[in-house]
């Protein structure tokens, strides 16, 4: 990288590195900030209501003082970070958490501890949840979700997302996908970066404005070229069990000889769908497009997903696949993606390791180095 875009680069994965210093810093510039906890939410309500989306993600390694006092020592490291954020940790930077699955949890307890008085600093909290299975009366259910999130919104910030401001909404998150789908196709798909950083490039956009975060992604996109290094190297198509918050699993593999081109996850290749299209109602039209296009297990018909990853799997660039399961409550259709993989002639993995602690991303590196080599030779070959 030369000139601005290696500026705007190190911008952006400072802020991928501490999400919630650079929330603190949009908080003190005036703006209203609330939290994303779930898989779905339509982001251009909370835009159109002059509010500012912030993703927030488990951070495994802080101390959690505040959640340790209400739950038992073996309860989920991830809904531990995320209750303690919550509870204490952002309880000054955000006006709302908007929460639904994979965190529902996270809902139910933080408003019990909240009427009990035990987390008197909590977040107010907002259930959010669109039905995974596609049929007309969960279409009709998802846009009077979307409709009752936008008279909560109203409710936190005195501004209603009248349909013009719901048009600035949507035309603002389009143009942030397509400068997404921009830095793919010109930088990742040439292989001008790394999968590490073009992770944190792409899942960054879940943490700044939407305005600020085109004009960096732009700047990084501009002067990049392809690297001779990363060429040489296997490309994979990783498949992790749930969603991805860090980039360890990306650099363990990278370290192991094998390259991340692309990932099945909603803040990195799944982020540059194509745009919410133009619609006479534009609540109703957000609400369509993010009912279509839920990725992950709760997706139904499983055809859904299994689109996107065979589209993927037959890259020129993909000779394999890695099924990364971080974590056990998630996984995969593992039977009908390995058949299609077999079809088609490509190996795969299974990767049963969590890389967000030390232990775990060795374990991952070296469960995934012989498995480069073999597929660096089957590239040799061809």
């Amino acid at each position: 990288m030369a000139g601005e875009s290696q500026q705007a680069f190190a911008e952006v994965r400072e802020i991928f590195d501490d999400p919630m210093s650079h929330a603190r810093t949009l908080k003190a510039q005036g703006h209203l900030l609330v939290g994303l906890l779930a898989s779905v939410v339509p982001e251009e309500v909370v835009l159109a209501a002059g509010a500012v989306p912030h993703r927030v993600i488990p951070h495994l390694d802080a101390p959690t003082p505040v959640a340790d006092t209400v739950l038992n020592p073996d309860e989920d490291p991830v809904l531990r970070s995320l209750l303690q954020q919550l509870a204490e940790d952002a309880h000054d930077i955000l006006s709302l958490g908007i929460i639904g699955p994979p965190h529902s949890q996270v809902s139910t307890m933080l408003e019990d501890l909240r009427r009990s008085g035990r987390l008197p600093n909590a977040v107010p909290g907002y259930y959010f949840e669109m039905l995974a299975r596609i049929s007309d009366a969960n279409r009709a259910y998802a846009r009077e979700r979307t409709r009752s999130l936008s008279a909560r919104m109203t409710a936190l910030t005195g501004i209603e997302p009248s349909d013009e401001r719901l048009v600035e909404a949507i035309a603002s998150t389009n143009k942030r996908r397509a400068a997404m789908a921009d830095f793919v196709a010109n930088c990742r798909d040439r292989r001008c970066i790394s999968g590490a950083d073009a992770f944190r490039l792409l899942a960054t956009h879940g943490y700044m404005r939407s305005e600020d975060y085109v004009a960096k992604l732009r700047q990084a996109t501009a002067e990049l070229e392809p690297l001779p290094e990363l060429q040489k190297m296997p490309g994979v198509l990783l498949i992790p069990s749930g969603p991805l918050t860090t980039v360890d699993a990306h650099l363990a593999i990278e370290e192991a000889g094998a390259i991340v081109v692309a990932e099945d996850d909603p803040s990195g290749s799944r982020a540059t769908i194509e745009p919410i299209a133009a619609s006479a109602d534009p609540l109703d039209a957000i609400a369509d497009y993010h009912f279509e296009n839920q990725s992950g297990l709760r997706t139904y018909p499983a055809e859904r997903r299994l689109a996107w990853f065979e589209q993927q799997a037959t890259r020129n660039d993909v000779t394999g696949v890695i099924y990364y399961l971080e974590s056990p409550r998630f996984g995969w259709d593992f039977p009908r993606m390995d058949k299609y993989l077999a079809s088609i002639g490509k190996r795969s993995l299974i990767v049963r390791a969590d890389a967000r602690s030390p232990e775990g991303k060795a374990a991952v590196r070296d469960a995934v180095e012989p498995f480069a080599k073999s597929l660096h030779r089957k590239e040799a070959a061809r």
